[in-house]
């Protein structure tokens, strides 16, 4: 489902180090020795806020809302910085302009048009329908972007505009950190053993369902990712052991991005080659696979 933006030529992953005066530029990268900016600090907990109503206070009235119009201007600390583009009601900006509006000279970004995923810092955060480019230059989603930075941005759908009110901004924590290497372990060969042949889509819906089990009273009991995996009669993958097999680098990426909170099949709790039927409801189909929920 690849949006009609998309430029489905190859394009060479970014990975330069640029000052962040250099507008076109799509990669910024600090030393990897320095400390200073290891992003120890909490992200907010929220990053992306959508305002449809008017204020009352103000006396505003309610404008209908209207999704047709696929630009609006977005301003950081109250500065005019560049055009949002809505691609498929997904507002994507140029990283470059926000990066430079915030003085943020530290962010190592790697990314390249069409892929499904961009890597901040060394976390990875998926691009649902892959990263576009628009007039040449490539955008990626704002709302990922108030995550990389730990800001907060504002999407007005009454005056619409996009906002960024930021003194300072804090990089993420590091991947090399954030990732639990046990999860990861676990999750990346689950992974790959159940759906190693699927799309990078397909390969984060099998993480979601491991995921979600941790958060369903159903699942009682099974508290980590291994208890999940191991637990009696649910992953065909471990009694035939296929589970301890070696996983793909996209199975590897599909569990960070899942472990990110990145959720593609809408809280399915099982999946399989066909639908269970009585009993379950079918949430969707991603490639060979039907994920589903008990009904």
């Amino acid at each position: 489902m690849k949006s009609r933006w998309l430029e489905k030529t190859a394009a060479v992953l970014c990975a330069l180090c640029l000052a962040v005066g250099v507008m076109s530029g799509v990669v910024f990268a600090r030393d990897e020795g320095d400390d200073s900016a290891s992003g120890e600090i909490a992200l907010p907990e929220a990053t992306f806020v959508i305002v449809d109503e008017a204020s009352e206070e103000a006396g505003e009235t309610t404008p209908e809302i209207t999704d047709n119009r696929n630009v609006l201007p977005l301003s950081v600390n109250g500065q005019s910085v560049c055009t949002c583009v809505l691609v498929d009601g997904v507002p994507f900006a140029s990283p470059g302009e926000i990066f430079e509006a915030l003085g943020a000279e530290d962010v190592s970004l790697k990314a390249e048009i069409g892929a499904d995923y961009f890597v901040c810092n060394g976390r990875y955060f998926y691009v649902d329908g892959g990263i576009p480019s628009v007039g040449g230059q490539m955008r990626l989603p704002v709302e990922q972007l108030a995550k990389c930075l730990g800001v907060t941005a504002v999407w007005d759908r009454v005056q619409w505009t996009m906002s960024i009110e930021a003194e300072t901004y804090s990089l993420p924590e590091s991947g090399d950190t954030y990732y639990d290497e046990t999860d990861l372990y676990w999750l990346s060969r689950v992974i790959y053993a159940e759906a190693g042949n699927q799309s990078l889509e397909g390969q984060i819906g099998v993480g979601n369902v491991v995921l979600h089990r941790l958060e369903r009273e159903e699942f009682a009991g099974q508290d980590t990712v291994y208890d999940v995996i191991f637990a009696k009669n649910q992953f065909d993958v471990v009694a035939n052991g296929m589970i301890y097999m070696e996983p793909s680098e996209s199975a590897v990426i599909a569990a960070k991005i899942a472990l990110e909170g990145c959720d593609v099949v809408s809280g399915a709790t099982y999946f399989a080659t066909f639908d269970f039927g009585e009993g379950y409801e079918c949430v969707l189909w991603i490639g060979d696979h039907c994920f589903m929920t008990a009904a």
